[in-house]
């Protein structure tokens, strides 16, 4: 099971079709039967109830579901949190200086205005 095969499973969800998930993510409707394919191969359980017009979740896809909102959440919130961090958003910064600029600081820290 991989992140990829996780949000095409969304997409599907989320459309109720194979071919709206295909056109919403730029990928061609085999690729996503494909990969919802893998899916229930190696979750032994159909996800899908299929027809031409759209694709109803099985229990099974009910339960993945709640598991791949987690999973899917989980990742985006760490992929926000690295990019805050190499934006300088976040983290720490260290500085070192002679006493003079430190003293000087500290002064016009404690009385604004000062300096």
């Amino acid at each position: 099971m991989t992140l990829h095969q996780l949000e095409i499973f969304q997409a599907v969800v989320k459309s109720k079709s194979f071919t709206k998930a295909a056109q919403v993510l730029h990928i061609g409707q085999p690729t996503v039967s494909e990969h919802i394919g893998d899916l229930e191969r190696e979750l032994g359980a159909k996800l899908f109830d299929r027809n031409r017009l759209s694709a109803t979740m099985t229990e099974a896809g009910r339960l993945l579901q709640d598991y791949a909102t987690r999973i899917t959440t989980t990742v985006s919130s760490a992929r926000r949190t690295i990019a805050e961090l190499n934006g300088l958003q976040r983290g720490s910064l260290v500085l070192g200086a002679s006493t003079t600029p430190g003293s000087l600081l500290t002064l016009a820290m404690s009385s604004p205005g000062t300096l």
